[in-house]
């Protein structure tokens, strides 16, 4: 069977799900789904993605994502690798983690079709029997909607639960998120009473949205359906040339090179050293690894590119380092001032 093709363009919106090899779990522990949380949100401050709705379960993952930039497959290499790895390391385990791609579902942006795709990743728990009897919706701790229920504030700043709310008709406040809640509960007992032959909750033209999760390439109106086939049709590349290219374009590698070495230059500019010589120095140099792990954390540059710019020996010595580094920040106040004025050198060479 021929492999599904990937779409990408600036702006999309995609149902993404993905289960473990052979259906096993993804998680054992709640260390292990802080670390699922944990590793999305690096996943979105690396690549500017953002998500809209997700749900943990312990065999597989839901995620209502965004790509401003069009760079879905870049960030999911990135976040289903990284987070197989560290899953691996806690366990003593090796090999694949997930059960072959990820399915990734084109979504229309019009509401009705947005906030059924949410609608469905919220509810999934509940589905699962994972929500306590007399609980709530939103007592199971894995799922974006605890957050939604939470002021902005105290969100992650990468979770867009306003664009939710304003699809849906509401406002972003304590009785706006009052009646989404209910507005949740509501479809509990549609779908209960669907489930005895009462009621028909699907009254969206086309595919039930569990049968386009199952065998479609997109959730969405007949015209939404011609505009991504004129995406297709307008990109003129053969199967090869986009499997070649990992259905990434050019210009969205080229994005990211180019913010990887702003960092540089601006972080070399405020430490007043010159590249190349940075670039002789050991690859444990102190200024070396902030950088490197300054770069790392916010671009999905390869560590190749890394090893060769910065001059950091093995992929694997660069990764250790980093990570070394990374705890080191945790711990010291100081080293993370002077990363974020590291950070802002970049932006300001922007």
């Amino acid at each position: 069977m021929a492999r599904q093709r990937r779409v990408e363009f600036d702006g999309a919106l995609y149902h993404v799900m993905a289960r473990g090899d052979r259906r096993d779990p993804i998680v054992l522990t709640d260390e292990d789904r802080s670390t699922w949380v944990g590793t999305l949100g690096e996943m979105c401050e690396r690549s500017g993605i953002e998500v809209h709705a997700y749900s943990l379960l312990d065999n597989h993952y839901h995620l209502v994502l965004e790509t401003p930039e069009g760079n879905l497959v870049e960030g999911m290499r990135w976040f289903q690798n990284t987070y197989t790895r560290r899953f691996n390391v806690r366990h003593d385990l090796w090999g694949h983690l997930f059960g072959g791609r990820y399915k990734s579902i084109l979504v229309d942006t019009e509401s009705a079709y947005f906030s059924r795709v949410v609608d469905y990743v919220h509810l999934n728990p509940t589905r699962a029997g994972l929500v306590a009897a007399g609980g709530g919706l939103e007592s199971y701790c894995w799922s974006s909607l605890v957050a939604f229920m939470r002021s902005p504030r105290h969100r992650p700043p990468w979770l867009r639960a306003d664009r939710v709310f304003g699809a849906c008709g509401l406002l972003d406040s304590v009785p706006g998120r009052k009646r989404y809640l209910e507005r949740l509960e509501g479809r509990v007992k549609q779908e209960g009473a669907k489930s005895a032959g009462l009621v028909d909750v699907e009254s969206l033209p086309g595919l039930t949205l569990q049968a386009t999760l199952r065998r479609g390439w997109y959730f969405g109106s007949e015209q939404f359906k011609e505009r991504m086939l004129g995406f297709l049709e307008d990109g003129g590349r053969s199967a090869k040339q986009a499997k070649a290219d990992g259905y990434a374009g050019a210009q969205r590698r080229d994005h990211g090179l180019a913010h990887a070495r702003n960092i540089l230059v601006g972080g070399c500019r405020t430490l007043g050293l010159d590249i190349k010589a940075l670039q002789l120095r050991k690859a444990n140099d102190g200024d070396k690894v902030m950088l490197a792990e300054l770069i790392a954390s916010q671009t999905s540059v390869p560590l190749d590119w890394l090893c060769e710019t910065l001059g950091m020996g093995s992929r694997s010595h660069c990764s250790r380092l980093i990570n070394a580094q990374r705890r080191r920040l945790r711990g010291n106040p100081s080293l993370k001032g002077q990363r974020t004025r590291l950070l802002k050198s970049a932006i300001y060479n922007e």
